[in-house]
This record gives structure tokens, C-alpha cells and sequence, in this order.
């Protein structure tokens, strides 16, 4: 279907026009034709790697330990489904109030 698009939308070709007496004409359609199957090919897949950052926990640092350490697990599984990762752990310091009107702010727009 994406082939088939790109055919229709980039490679308008004149029936009038004959490509055997034109070589070049012909060697630009087949350049084409070729770059498009090539950008389909090549442009299913994502070479990316996500990054997922962690907010430090002010609890017990047993509990905040254990709550890493699953998201960890968790995103090391998942691998081979959804792609590599990154798992960063920062320190934010914002008082309760000023989050909240943050959440609020994200929520409303």
C-alpha cells in the first residue's frame, strides 16, 4: 500500500513518452523506483534508545531500592519487544505545591 502510494504520489510517468529510446529517462524511473523501495525498506524500523528517568524517593531506602529495581527488571524484559533503554535517577527538589500546579498546568492544556 505505501509502495504503492509513493508510486502514485512521486513517479508521474507520460505513456507517450517511450523509455527505451530515452536511456536516461529510463535510468531516472529506475533510480526512482529503486530509492523508494529502498526509503520503504529501511524506514519500518527505529534506531532509537529510550531514556526513562526515575524520580529519587525520600521513603525508606530499602522500599525506594526495591522500586528501582523492578522498573529496572521490567524495562530489561521488554527488550526484545520495544528496544533498548536508558534508566536515569534524578533528584528533584519542587515543594508539593508548586508540582501540583505543574500536574495542573499538563492537565489542562
Amino acid at each position: 500500500m505505501l509502495v504503492k502510494r509513493l508510486f502514485q504520489q512521486n513517479i508521474k510517468i507520460d505513456l507517450s513518452d517511450n523509455l527505451v529510446k530515452n536511456p536516461l529517462r529510463f535510468q531516472v524511473v529506475y533510480l526512482e523506483i529503486i530509492m523508494m523501495l529502498f526509503m520503504a525498506l529501511f524506514s519500518l524500523k527505529s534506531y532509537s534508545v529510550d531514556l526513562v528517568k526515575l524520580q529519587s524517593q525520600q521513603m525508606s531506602e530499602n522500599k525506594a531500592v526495591h522500586n528501582a529495581e523492578v522498573i529496572r527488571r521490567t524495562l530489561e524484559v521488554t527488550v526484545p519487544e520495544y528496544g533498548p533503554f536508558k534508566l536515569e535517577i534524578v533528584n528533584l527538589t519542587m515543594s508539593s505545591a508548586r508540582m501540583l500546579k505543574a500536574l495542573y498546568l499538563a492537565l489542562v492544556k
